[in-house]
């Protein structure tokens, strides 16, 4: 299983798979939702870190459509964001079921914390749960 990395910035995808280095899990970096999307349906996803980027961009839109579909449903989400964008995020990401929101400055010891321990558990539930089928 890869960690599907989404940022807008080149810049922001090698910082997050510096940070996710000492976990040697493969990664894929997108920069759009478009190839977010295309990554996810070609499967092998185990994790997604997703970095919000500026307001008005939704990046919540991949999410959503995550949700609404069988094994891709179960898949975890971690967001990035800064502290500054999160009024109103909070409730909606929780909605959907987002793992875990992160701030910038980012720990990448807290953020591959978070992403061993969800591959983990996402491991162990595979598409056999319930809400995946």
């Amino acid at each position: 299983m890869k960690i599907l990395l989404i940022d807008e910035c080149a810049w922001g995808i090698k910082a997050l798979e510096a940070a996710l280095v000492p976990l040697d899990v493969p990664t894929a970096g997108v920069s759009s939702n478009d190839a977010a999307l295309k990554t996810l349906i070609r499967g092998g996803v185990g994790l997604v870190v997703l970095a919000l980027g500026r307001p008005g961009a939704d990046r919540l839109e991949v999410v959503r459509y995550m949700r609404r579909i069988g094994p891709m449903r179960c898949i975890p989400v971690i967001t990035v964001s800064e502290r500054r964008y999160l009024p109103g995020f909070v409730v909606e990401a929780a909605q959907l079921e987002v793992a875990d929101v992160l701030t910038t400055p980012l720990d990448p010891q807290a953020l591959r914390f978070k992403a061993r321990y969800l591959l983990t558990v996402h491991g162990r539930c595979g598409t056999d749960h319930p809400s995946c089928s």
